[in-house]
C-alpha cells in the first residue's frame, strides 16, 4: 500500500515521541562539561515532546558529548574517561507531556559503552513507551565513531511494543577550534502501524572561537520523507561565564521561517556532580513550551565549581620516583614519575578544593641535590598559590632536607633517621687493588681535570680533583647552611653545630630547631586541621585525580626525551649485574626522528641526568638534537649531573636549563684500556699473536701499550677533545677559545654554568617545559600535553610494565655507591673507544 505524504507524516509524529524521548534526554547534557550536553529534542517530527525545535541544553552532532549524548550523537561518548550517569526530566506542562530519561556511560581506553531508559507519557491518542538504548562508540576526542541499538516497549500500542531502531554517527575534530559531526536515526527504517519510520539525519558543525570555554553549534537536520523545504536549522552559542556556570541560548527555524523557537539554559557544575535547567518555547504556539531539568555525576574530575573543601593531599615522594611499570595503564600512556609529580603540586596549586599538601620524605637516596632543588620550588610555587605544604620526613639526608626547607612546617616521626650533616664527594680508587692483581691501566686523556681514568690508577684524589671538587662543595655547603638559617629562624653557626653532629634522631632535630613536631603519622591530620584551624582531611594521591577537559583536535605536546645514566652506543637498559642505567644512542635518535616527524609536537625538552659514557654515542645524539633543533625549539634540563658526554649532548639544545647544583661541564675525553700481563704471568697463562701492521695490537689486553701504540692512541683522544671543543662552540654560539677556557675535564655547578655561558638559565624540568612551550608559540593558557617519547615500540612498553626494574640487592647499591658498576660498564663496553665521563653521580 502507498501512503500519501500527509499520511506518512501524521505516523511519522505518532511514533518520533519514541526517538525524540532519546533526543532530548541526551541533548540535556550538553550543557554538562562533567557529563556531556543532553538533548531535549523538542518541536520537530521526531523529537521528544513535539514542543520545542532545539535540543536542551542546546546540544548539536558535533557538540554533544558523554552519558546522554546517544540521543543526540551515537559517537558522542567515544572519548570518554571513567563513568557517568545522568538523569533528565522534560515536561511540556500546556500538553502535560513527561519524559524522563535515565543514562549511564563508561570509558576504558579507547571503547565506551553507553546505556539509556527513556519513559514517554502521553495524553490523547499516542501511546505512551518505554526505550532502551545501548551504544558502543570507539576512538577519541579526535575521531569518534559510534552505534546505538534502541529496544521499544509500550502497553498502549501493539505495533510499538517491541519494535528495534538502530543509530549511527560520528564526530572528527581535526582541530582545536572546530568539529564536525553527523548522526542517522532509526536507519532501519522500522515500520508502525503499516508506515515505515523515517529515517533522520543530522549534519552538524561545532566551533571554539580561541577558547574552549564559548561553543558555537549549527546543525541542519532533515529526514527523506520530509521535503527538504521543511526541514530544520539550529543554532547555538554557549559559553562558561565563571568556572562552572554555563549559559546557553539558541533558536532553531526551517526555511519558511514560519517554525522558529527558541531556547535558554543555565548549568551548574562541580568537579564531580552537575544540575541544570532549561526553558524553551515555540514563538507561533503557546501550546509548544516546555521545561527541562536534570543531574550528573561522573567519576573523573571535570572543569567546574569549586565548592569550600578543607582537604590535603599526601604526596609521596618516594614512591612517585620509584622506577618501573605503575600499571597497565603505562600501556596506553607510560608516565614519567619526576613530570608527574611537578605536574601533581602545580595542578593542586589551581585546585581551590584542596588546602594544602603533606610531603613525604624518606631518606632512601631519591632525590639528588639538584631535583631537591627543583622540588622546593615546585612546592614554593604552590605556596605562593594561598596553599600549605606540611614536610613529612620517616627519614632524611640533606636533599630530602633542604626540599622540607619549603614547607610551612617539618614533622619527623619519632623513630626517624635523620642524616643531616653536610655534603660530601667521594672517590673510590682501585690502583693499589688492580697492582697487587698484577693488572695495569693504559691511559691517554685530554686535560687536568679529567679525573675518571684516576679510579682505576691512581690511589687517592689528584691535586686537580680536589680543586675541582673543592670548589663546589665551598659553594653549595654554604648556601645549603644559609637556606636552613633563612627557613629556621636559626644563626648560621648554630646551623653548622647542628650539621657537625652528624646522624641525629628526631627529637634531637626537634632541640636542635630542624624541626617542628615529632608525631606519628596517624597523627598528621591534627597538624593540617591546626593549620587550617577547622577539622581537615587528609587524602592520598591515588584519591587526588587529575581534570578529565573535553579537548578538540590534536593537543600540542612537548615530547619530554630523558637521558639518564651512561651513555652508550645501541639501545638503552640497565647496566652490568643489573647497576645503574644505560641510555643508548640508537634509543634516543629513534626518539627524536618521531618527535621530529610528529606534526602535534611542538617543541622537545631533553631531561639529562648523566656523568657520559660513550664519545661516539654522545656525538651521534649531538648531531640529532641539531638537527631536530633547526625545525622545532629543543630545551635542555641538567638536572643532578649532566656533565662530560652528557654536557655534550646538553650544548647542542636551543637552550640550557640547569639547577644550581647541577654539576656540568667536563669537557674532555679519555681512552683506557686494561692489561692483564702481570696477572697472566702469575697465573702462568700466555697469549701469542700473528699481527700485520704495527699497530694491530693497540687494544689487546694481554700487554700495555707500547710508546707508539700511546703516541697513536693520544693523537686519537686529542682529535676527539677538538671535536668535544668545536661541538660545544656550535652549539652554544661561543669562541672557541672562550670554551678551551672552560674544558680541560673541569666540572662546574649549574650557577658556575649560566655566568660563564656553558647553560642559558637556572631552573628545573618545570622551567624548562614552559620556555619550550614558549618557544613554541603555544600561550599560557592554551591545554599543552607533555609526552615521554622513547625509541621503544608498544611491545617494549608492555614489557616494561610487567617486568618494572626490580629493587636492587644490597651488594649491588653498595657497588654503586663505591662508584665501581658505571667504571665497569664503560670498561667492558666501551673499551678501545674515547669516553666522555665523570666518575661521580652528584653530591651526597
Amino acid at each position: 500500500m502507498c501512503l500519501e505524504h500527509s499520511e506518512r507524516a501524521s505516523l511519522t509524529r505518532r511514533l518520533l515521541p519514541q526517538t525524540a524521548s532519546a533526543a532530548l534526554a541526551l541533548a540535556v547534557f550538553a550543557l554538562l562539561p562533567s557529563s556531556a550536553l543532553a538533548q531535549v529534542s523538542a518541536v520537530r517530527a521526531q523529537t521528544v515532546t513535539e514542543g520545542v525545535a532545539l535540543p536542551a541544553p542546546l546540544s548539536g552532532a558535533a557538540l554533544t558529548s558523554g552519558a546522554l549524548s546517544p540521543g543526540v550523537n551515537p559517537a558522542g561518548i567515544s572519548g570518554l574517561f571513567g563513568v557517568e550517569a545522568a538523569y533528565l526530566h522534560d515536561r511540556n506542562i500546556p500538553q502535560d507531556r513527561i519524559g524522563d530519561a535515565l543514562a549511564g556511560a563508561a570509558g576504558i581506553g579507547p571503547v565506551s559503552i553507553g546505556l539509556s531508559e527513556h519513559w514517554m507519557r502521553y495524553g490523547g491518542d499516542v501511546p505512551d513507551y518505554r526505550r532502551t538504548s545501548l551504544t558502543l562508540a570507539v576512538g577519541s576526542h579526535l575521531l569518534g565513531l559510534g552505534t546505538s541499538l534502541n529496544f521499544y516497549s509500550s502497553a498502549d500500542s501493539h505495533s510499538l511494543d517491541r519494535m528495534i531502531s538502530w543509530d549511527l554517527g560520528a564526530v572528527v575534530r581535526p582541530a582545536s577550534f572546530v568539529s564536525i559531526g553527523a548522526a542517522a536515526f532509526d536507519l532501519n527504517a522500522p515500520r508502525l502501524d503499516g508506515a515505515r519510520l523515517a529515517r533522520r539525519f543530522d549534519l552538524g558543525l561545532g566551533f571554539r572561537p580561541g577558547t574552549d570555554r564559548v561553543e558555537i553549534g549549527v546543525d541542519w537536520r532533515f529526514d527523506d520523507l520530509t521535503p527538504l523545504a521543511d526541514s530544520k536549522m539550529e543554532f547555538v552559542l554557549r559559553g562558561e561565564v565563571v568556572e562552572g556556570v554555563l549559559l546557553s541560548a539558541g533558536f532553531s527555524t526551517d526555511f519558511s521561517g514560519e517554525g522558529l523557537a527558541g531556547q535558554i539554559a543555565l548549568s551548574l557544575n562541580t568537579k564531580h556532580f552537575g544540575a541544570g535547567y532549561a526553558f524553551g518555547a515555540h514563538f507561533a504556539d503557546t501550546q509548544a513550551a516546555e521545561h527541562t531539568a536534570w543531574v550528573s555525576a561522573a567519576t573523573s574530575r571535570q572543569r567546574g565549581i569549586s565548592l569550600p573543601r578543607k582537604r590535603y593531599v599526601l604526596v609521596d615522594v618516594e614512591e612517585a620516583l620509584r622506577p618501573g611499570g605503575k600499571g597497565l595503564s603505562d600501556i596506553f600512556g607510560r608516565q614519567d614519575g619526576w613530570l608527574a609529580l611537578l605536574a601533581q603540586l602545580e595542578r593542586i596549586g589551581r585546585d581551590d578544593s584542596t588546602a594544602g599538601i603533606v610531603v613525604k620524605l624518606e631518606g632512601s637516596g631519591a632525590l639528588g641535590l639538584a631535583h631537591a632543588e627543583a622540588l622546593s620550588a615546585g612546592i614554593t610555587r604552590l605556596r605562593k598559590s594561598g596553599k600549605k605544604a606540611v614536610a613529612l620526613l620517616l627519614g632524611a639526608e640533606d636533599p630530602d632536607y633542604l626540599a622540607a626547607l619549603a614547607c610551612d612546617r617539618i614533622v619527623a616521626v619519632p623513630a626517624a633517621n635523620l642524616f643531616i650533616n653536610g655534603f660530601r664527594f667521594q672517590s673510590t680508587f682501585f690502583g693499589r687493588l688492580l697492582d697487587k692483581a698484577g693488572v695495569t691501566m693504559d691511559v691517554a686523556k685530554s686535560g687536568r681535570f679529567k679525573t675518571a681514568p684516576d679510579t682505576f690508577t691512581a690511589s687517592a684524589m689528584s691535586e686537580a680533583e680536589k680543586e675541582q671538587l673543592g670548589a663546589a662543595l665551598d659553594v653549595i655547603f654554604p648556601r645549603y647552611v644559609s637556606a636552613i638559617a633563612a627557613s629556621r629562624g636559626l644563626t648560621e653557626q648554630a646551623v653548622r653545630s647542628a650539621l657537625d653532629e652528624g646522624v641525629t634522631g628526631a627529637a634531637g632535630a626537634k632541640a636542635r630547631g630542624l624541626v617542628d613536631d615529632v608525631l606519628f603519622t596517624d597523627q598528621i591530620g591534627a597538624v593540617v586541621s591546626g593549620l587550617e584551624q577547622a577539622r581537615t582531611e587528609l587524602v592520598s594521591s591515588a584519591d587526588e585525580e587529575p581534570e578529565v577537559p573535553q579537548p578538540w583536535g590534536l593537543c600540542p605536546k612537548i615530547a619530554l626525551i630523558r637521558i639518564d645514566g651512561l651513555i652508550v652506543s645501541g639501545a638503552s637498559g640497565g647496566g652490568l649485574l643489573g647497576m645503574g642505567r644505560r641510555t643508548g644512542a640508537a634509543d634516543v635518535m629513534e626518539a627524536l626522528r618521531k618527535a621530529l616527524f610528529d606534526g602535534s609536537v611542538k617543541a622537545i625538552v631533553l631531561a639529562i641526568d648523566s656523568g657520559g659514557g660513550s664519545s661516539l654515542a654522545s656525538d651521534l645524539i649531538w648531531r640529532f638534537v641539531r638537527l631536530a633543533a633547526q625545525e622545532k625549539p629543543v630545551v635542555v634540563s641538567m638536572g643532578d649531573v649532566a656533565a662530560s658526554g652528557g654536557y655534550y649532548i646538553a650544548s647542542a639544545g636551543t637552550e640550557v636549563f640547569a639547577s644550581p647544583s647541577t654539576l656540568t661541564g667536563s669537557i674532555g675525553v679519555f681512552i683506557m684500556k686494561p692489561s692483564f700481563q702481570g696477572l697472566m704471568d702469575r697465573a702462568g697463562v700466555d697469549a701469542q699473536s700473528l699481527d700485520r701492521g704495527k699497530g694491530a695490537g693497540v687494544m689487546s689486553m694481554a700487554r700495555p701499550w707500547n710508546d707508539a701504540e700511546k703516541a697513536s692512541v693520544q693523537r686519537a683522544v686529542d682529535d676527539a677533545y677538538g671535536l668535544f671543543l668545536d661541538r660545544v662552540a656550535e652549539g652554544r654560539r661561543m669562541p672557541r677559545s672562550d670554551v678551551e677556557a672552560l674544558a680541560a675535564g673541569r666540572v662546574w655547578l649549574g650557577s658556575d654554568a649560566v655566568k660563564s655561558g656553558l647553560a642559558d638559565k637556572l631552573g628545573g624540568l618545570a622551567e624548562a617545559i614552559e620556555r619550550a612551550s614558549a618557544l613554541a608559540g603555544l600561550t599560557h593558557h592554551q591545554r599543552t600535553e607533555v609526552v615521554l617519547f622513547d625509541g621503544g615500540g608498544v611491545g617494549t612498553r608492555v614489557r616494561e610494565v610487567f617486568r618494572g626494574q626490580d629493587e636492587q640487592a644490597p651488594a649491588v647499591k653498595i657497588l654503586q655507591r663505591l662508584g665501581a658498576g658505571t667504571a665497569a660498564d664503560v670498561l667492558l663496553e666501551e673499551s678501545g673507544h674515547p669516553l666522555a665521563l665523570v666518575p661521580w653521580e652528584g653530591v651526597r
